[in-house]
């Protein structure tokens, strides 16, 4: 490679891109027959999935899957966001003698998931948000009205 190029600028050999987004490589390779170049694109993701978390008054009806009639004590939702590589999965593990009930979901990239947690006992939930690109945060709450971070 005599010379290339990032995101249509053009520079040394050796260059850093260290923050989130879709990045354009171009090399150029120059010899007696002329020039000729290649592209490839590159997406970089370092930040991982994070939630919003709200407490609906509805507590009960389609976001209560199992029992859609039934009026829960508790319900939070949580929507888990991520706009760089997208979502991979979901891992969420309750205190089953509470009677949590929940969806269970794969997003395969999607940038946006809801997951709605419903419950009539004070419980826990544990959250493992995972990105497409290998990124992972997590998310604790105590679904009792009282806190969730």
């Amino acid at each position: 490679v005599t010379s290339y190029g990032i995101d249509g600028n053009s520079g040394s050999k050796t260059t850093t891109r260290n923050y989130d987004g879709k990045h354009t490589i171009t090399g150029y390779v120059t010899n007696a027959k002329g020039t000729n170049k290649c592209t490839a694109t590159i997406k970089y993701d370092s930040t991982p999935p994070y939630t919003q978390i709200e407490r609906p008054t509805n507590y009960k009806g389609k976001y209560c899957i199992e029992l859609p009639n039934y009026t829960f004590n508790y319900r939070y939702q949580l929507t888990i966001l991520d706009s760089t590589s997208g979502l991979e999965k979901t891992d969420c593990v309750t205190d089953t003698a509470s009677n949590v009930m929940h969806p269970v979901r794969t997003p395969n990239g999607a940038t946006k998931q809801q997951e709605n947690f419903c419950t009539d006992k004070k419980t826990h939930i544990d959250c493992k948000l995972y990105d497409m690109a290998g990124n992972m945060s997590k998310v604790q709450c105590r679904l009792d009205g009282t806190s969730c971070s």
